[in-house]
C-alpha cells in the first residue's frame, strides 16, 4: 500500500484499482463476445458457435492472429505504420507536433537493447535538447522459426499497429519528445512518473481508435480489447500475489483462460510479478487517471473543449504524476 501510494502517486488505493480492474474485465468480456459473434461466420462459415463465450472469443482471435507479415517484412511494415501514424495525427489535428523536427527514426534494435522486448522507444535524456528519438524494432530474422511465428501471431497485422501507437506515435516517442523539449521545468522531466508514462501510451491506443484509426474494424477493436485485458490482468495478478497470496495456478488461469495470453506470456508475467511490486499496476492506473481527467476537462470546458488543446496542456508538464497535472 505504501509503495503503491508513492510509486504511482495516485489518490486511488490498491483495493480501488483492483476492484475497478475486476469490474472492467467483465465489461470487456461482454463487449468482446459481441464482436466475436459478429465475426464468427467470416472466419468459421457455418460451423456451430461454442456456447462458452470465452472459447468463442479465443477461436476468433486465433484466426485473426494468423494475419501477419513474415519475419523479413516486419520491420518495413512497422516503419510504414509510423509514417501513416504521423500523417494521421496531423490530418486529425491531434497534436501541435512537427513530425519533421525533432526526428523519430525507426531502426533495427541495437544489440545492447535486445532481449527485453520486440520493440521499444529510446529518446534523448532531459538535459540533451537535440538529438534523434528512436523506435527500436527487433530483427525477427534472427529468431528461430518457431519463436518468430509466435511473436508474429502476437503482433499480427492489427496488434502491430497498436504496438507502434504505444511505443512510437503518439505514445512513448512523442511523449518523450514533449518531456525533453516542451516541459519548462527540468525537474519534471528528470523525475519521471511511471504511471503517467505508461498510462499515456495506453491512453494513446484508445484515443487513436476513437478518432478513426483502423477504420472501425471489428478485428482491430477485438485485438485492442485483448490488450486492455492484459493491462487489467497486470493489476489483478500483482494484487493477487502481493496482497492475497494466491497460488500460481490461479494467476496463470486468469491470464491464459480469461485474458487470452499465451502460456509463455503468462509464465513471463508471473515471474515479473514475483520480482517486482506495483509497477505492473502503472499501465492501467495511469491510463484510467488520464481518461478520467480528460472527461472532467471536457465537462469543464463545455463548448470550448478541444482534444488537441487537452493533449498539449497535459504533455506540457513533463512526466509528472497525473494527480499533479490535474491540479
Amino acid at each position: 500500500t505504501e509503495k503503491f501510494k508513492y510509486d504511482l502517486a495516485t489518490d486511488f488505493t490498491p483495493e480501488q484499482v483492483y476492484e475497478k480492474a475486476n469490474a472492467d474485465k467483465q465489461l470487456y468480456h461482454a463487449k468482446m463476445a459481441g464482436i466475436a459473434r459478429s465475426l464468427w461466420t467470416k472466419y468459421y462459415d457455418n460451423q456451430i458457435k461454442p456456447a462458452d463465450s470465452l472459447k468463442l472469443i479465443q477461436m476468433v482471435l486465433d484466426k485473426i492472429q494468423l494475419q501477419h507479415s513474415g519475419p523479413e517484412h516486419f520491420f518495413d511494415s512497422l516503419t510504414h505504420q509510423v509514417y501513416q501514424l504521423k500523417k494521421f495525427i496531423i490530418e486529425k489535428d491531434l497534436f501541435d507536433f512537427d513530425t519533421a523536427s525533432p526526428p523519430i527514426k525507426v531502426r533495427i534494435m541495437p544489440a545492447y537493447a535486445r532481449g527485453f522486448s520486440v520493440a521499444s522507444a529510446e529518446f534523448t535524456p532531459p538535459y540533451q535538447k537535440s538529438g534523434t528519438t528512436y523506435y527500436n524494432i527487433d530483427d525477427l530474422t534472427l529468431y528461430t522459426p518457431e519463436k518468430a511465428e509466435s511473436v508474429l501471431k502476437e503482433y499480427n497485422n492489427y496488434a502491430s499497429q497498436l504496438l507502434s501507437i504505444h511505443e512510437a506515435v503518439p505514445g512513448h516517442c512523442v511523449q518523450g519528445i514533449y518531456n525533453n523539449k516542451k516541459s519548462p521545468d527540468v525537474v519534471r522531466a528528470v523525475f519521471q512518473n511511471g504511471a503517467m508514462i505508461e498510462g499515456w501510451a495506453v491512453y494513446a491506443e484508445a484515443m487513436m481508435l476513437e478518432n478513426g484509426w483502423g477504420g472501425n474494424s471489428p478485428e482491430m477493436e477485438l485485438v485492442h480489447d485483448k490488450l486492455k485485458l492484459r493491462e487489467l490482468a497486470n493489476v489483478i495478478i500483482d494484487y493477487d500475489l502481493q496482497v492475497l497470496n494466491k497460488p500460481k495456478e490461479d494467476l496463470i488461469h486468469l491470464m491464459v483462460d480469461e485474458c487470452f495470453q499465451t502460456n509463455a506470456q503468462a509464465e513471463e508475467k508471473y515471474h515479473r510479478a514475483t520480482v517486482s511490486q506495483v509497477q505492473l499496476c502503472s499501465y492501467y492506473a495511469g491510463s484510467t487517471a488520464i481518461q478520467a481527467l480528460r472527461e472532467d476537462y471536457k465537462t469543464k470546458m463545455g463548448d470550448k473543449y478541444n482534444l488537441k488543446e487537452f493533449h498539449e496542456a497535459f504533455l506540457s508538464y513533463g512526466s509528472s504524476p497525473v494527480k499533479y497535472i490535474r491540479e
